[in-house]
């Protein structure tokens, strides 16, 4: 016992018998290796960064994000994002900032050991106030397409991922109220699906094909356009859900809605057991765009006035289509049709017809818009881009689409031709609708 105690005593006199500031006995863990991601979609108020952690140190990374700061090296003791757990990449929204000013940004990671930092970067937030910008659309998590909505850059997840695959084709913003409506396919089975604020309403039965392609919000009528696989024997019929319930069209497939007044428009396709061709309608009576062989679409419609308008493509042969406006019924070819072409999206500011989509060059996509017909391109030509959905603010244009960046396809808008990313690149990812207010 004397000897025991002789050996206690001396550990106090010498060592403290205490353990060091995150250091365990036996435990030999370091600090986590992590790198900070660069900075992206910059706004007045709001970026995107992230980071990656390498290594965990052999502990277990149990918190990481970013830290931000108007001086250098920012840490946890300050602005801070918490963005899951464990290593690999992972993005985090920065908000809160204050337009034209300078801040810095770190990644951070934590285990048993302590935080680890990765490198500072600075970056200047836009000036003056912006408008909001939302866009719907989907980002993958693995293998799974996750659906998405973005607000000035910050992604909101709308489904889980997993066994799923989703994505957000459109959205429409009412008062204080954001929607979005898209698909989920779960076991093999596509259901049409909308969010309000996130909520999500599934307008299709489960066990039925079923597609949610547009929305649109007139007062408090919420109308969502797609198409559901219904009666003895299936047909896939196209579909208006209005407030839930749906209407059956005459045809096959409803990509757009729009509603002016007391009137309901609708775009999409019809077909003969041949071939598809692009029809809208109105009311439910439908009206025949195209008499091409070789098949043609509508995507979307616009009303401005008494005049009609619908965006698609008609195809001219087997491999070549032209990029395609149609008003009151008749054509206007945006195309020459030497190469595929589509029209996906059209907005009317006046006398200003504005008209988005792409045009295969020799190798891959171009991201298009006409204003009157005139193009002009959005993407870089080596890349393969798609504009989706354009809108209009005063004089400010915004596109929305996709872009294959270094290997992974980014989810964008260009403001007057400026493009914006709004995910870093570590996942694919791709915008579908736009509204901005």
């Amino acid at each position: 016992m004397k000897t025991k105690l002789a050996v206690f005593f001396l550990c106090i006199i010498a060592f403290g018998c205490k353990k060091d500031a995150g250091v365990d006995n036996g435990n030999t863990a370091s600090l986590p290796t992590v790198t900070t991601s660069a900075v992206s979609s910059i706004f007045n108020t709001s970026a995107i960064s992230g980071g990656n952690i390498s290594t965990d140190g052999g502990s277990a990374v149990t918190a990481r994000g970013v830290c931000w700061g108007t001086t250098t090296n920012p840490d946890i003791t300050g602005n801070h994002s918490t963005d899951g757990t464990g290593t690999g990449n992972f993005t985090s929204s920065v908000t809160g900032l204050s337009a034209s000013t300078t801040y810095h940004v770190r990644a951070y990671a934590t285990n048993s050991t302590g935080t680890a930092y990765g490198s500072d970067i600075s970056f200047t937030t836009t000036a003056g106030s912006f408008p909001d910008v939302y866009v719907s659309g989907y980002e993958k998590s693995g293998t799974s397409p996750v659906a998405k909505i973005w607000k000035n850059g910050v992604a909101t997840s709308l489904t889980a991922g997993g066994p799923s695959s989703a994505f957000a084709a459109s959205t429409f913003v009412s008062g204080s109220d954001v929607y979005a409506a898209g698909n989920e396919i779960v076991g093999g089975i596509s259901s049409a699906l909308f969010w309000k604020n996130g909520t999500l309403t599934i307008l299709s039965n489960g066990t039925d094909q079923a597609s949610a392609n547009s929305v649109f919000v007139s007062g408090a009528d919420i109308y969502v356009a797609g198409n559901e696989t219904a009666g003895t024997p299936a047909r896939t019929t196209a579909t208006i859900w209005k407030n839930n319930i749906p209407v059956r069209l005459p045809g096959y497939i409803a990509y757009g809605v729009y509603v002016l007044g007391t009137d309901v428009y609708a775009t999409g396709i019809d077909d003969n057991g041949t071939y598809n061709y692009a029809v809208y309608w109105k009311n439910g009576t439908q009206t025949r765009l195209s008499t091409s062989t070789f098949g043609s679409v509508g995507y979307t419609v616009f009303v401005s006035g008494l005049d009609v308008y619908v965006a698609g493509y008609e195809s001219n042969s087997s491999t070549t289509s032209v990029a395609m406006l149609w008003k009151n019924g008749t054509a206007v070819p945006l195309t020459a049709g030497t190469t595929r072409a589509e029209a996906k999206s059209v907005y009317v500011s006046g006398s200003d017809v504005y008209v988005v989509g792409f045009e295969y060059n020799a190798t891959n996509r171009v991201a298009k818009i006409w204003k009157n017909g005139v193009p002009t391109t959005l993407s870089s030509a080596g890349n393969d881009a798609m504009a989706a959905t354009v809108f209009l603010v005063g004089t400010d244009v915004y596109v929305t689409g996709q872009e294959k960046i270094a290997g992974k396809y980014m989810a964008q808008f260009w403001k007057n031709g400026i493009v914006r990313s709004l995910n870093d690149g570590a996942n694919d990812a791709g915008g579908g609708g736009i509204f901005v207010r």
